[in-house]
């Protein structure tokens, strides 16, 4: 009982200061999800490294920082946005410091460092392209995208809870975590469509139904995915948690995992759609 009671509390404080971060004066978003950025690194370089490459993580960590400050201002039309490019410089200089530092250069840690970049950096780093549009700065859709996220999670889990641990009930990934099952993935669909229906109707997704359902489905689905990744991850460095930021919750990677692919998702979505 104490440890749910512990569990609930942070994640209400979690939950606050995303929405906090996201709706209030703009330099919050600025500092809360630059935080993000680099907490979150840092739990994937010290649970993937060590403390290896020391030099090269704190190169990374800038790249990120400068890309995603580079996007904020240029967006909000107070540089240019070729400004972004300069993040390749000290991006560049990460992969060849090794070269003639006293650490030895390990290959199967820079993997780990461009695998940091790919699921970690770049989805927080283009947030910026979600909630500044034309000049002015909103983070309901960013919210949005949280929102249906975790509610997919509640829907995966009551479905699967209820149905998915019968026997005989299929799998999806028992290997990897044994619990998740295909009801699972049908409870998360479904919750994140209707969400996304519901958030559209609000105003606070401002997509029409189709699009809402359909970018529902698909933060549900890719949601799962960035969960089972990192569920990979965690089993291949023999970790329970990435970190333990978040008392109940573990790291904030682990808070992340589902969101972080579903951001990327969505700006590719709106793209396609012209409708950024």
């Amino acid at each position: 009982m104490k440890s749910l009671l512990k569990r609930s509390i942070f994640g209400l404080l979690y939950a606050l200061i995303v929405a906090v971060g996201l709706l209030g004066p703009q330099p919050l978003f600025v500092f809360v999800f630059a935080f993000a950025l680099l907490y979150t690194l840092h739990e994937f370089f010290r649970m993937a490294m060590g403390r290896s490459l020391i030099l090269s993580r704190i190169l990374l960590c800038i790249s990120a920082l400068w890309l995603f400050l580079s996007l904020y201002l240029s967006r909000m039309g107070y540089c240019i946005p070729a400004w972004a490019y300069l993040a390749f410089i000290p991006l560049l200089l990460a992969f060849i410091v090794p070269v003639w530092t006293k650490e030895k250069p390990q290959m199967q840690e820079l993997s780990y460092a461009c695998a940091a970049l790919l699921c970690v950096a770049l989805p927080l780093a283009l947030t910026p392209i979600l909630t500044v549009r034309s000049g002015a700065y909103s983070g309901y859709f960013l919210l949005c995208i949280f929102i249906i996220t975790a509610l997919s999670d509640v829907g995966a889990y009551l479905l699967g809870s209820l149905l998915g641990q019968r026997p005989g009930a299929w799998k999806l990934a028992p290997k990897i975590s044994p619990k998740k099952s295909w009801w699972g993935v049908l409870g998360g669909l479904l919750m994140a469509m209707s969400s996304s229906l519901l958030l559209s109707k609000l105003g606070w997704l401002d997509l029409g139904a189709i699009h809402s359902l359909c970018l529902g489905a698909l933060l549900s689905v890719v949601g799962l995915f960035g969960d089972l990744l990192e569920s990979m991850w965690k089993r291949h460095f023999g970790v329970k948690d990435s970190g333990n930021l978040i008392p109940g919750h573990g790291g904030l990677y682990d808070r992340l995992d589902s969101v972080l692919p579903a951001i990327l998702v969505s700006i590719v979505y709106l793209e396609l759609f012209a409708l950024l």
